[in-house]
Parts: C-alpha cells; structure tokens; sequence
C-alpha cells in the first residue's frame, strides 16, 4: 500500500505533528509520574 495513493502530505503531516504531540503530552506526563513515584517512595521510606 503506497501512502500518496490514500494521504495527501499535508495529511501525513498533520498526523505526524499530533503524534508528536501525543509523545510529548506522554512523557511529560510520565515525568509528573516519576517524580510522585519518587516522593512516595521517600515518604514510605521515612525520607522525608
């Protein structure tokens, strides 16, 4: 299956950049998950 024949490039383009952006929403949630991970970790653990 050839893209050119069901997708225009501005197409491909515009789900290229939401799929970025669905990364990039992803890991800085990800980072917000570690960091509360990390506090309960040290909380759990008397750390803090």
């Amino acid at each position: 299956m050839e893209y050119r024949d069901t997708y225009t490039k501005q197409q491909l383009k515009d789900q290229i950049s939401l799929g970025r952006d669905l990364v990039y929403d992803f890991h800085d949630f990800h980072e917000g998950l570690e960091k509360e991970v990390d506090n309960a970790i040290s909380v759990l653990s008397g750390k803090i």
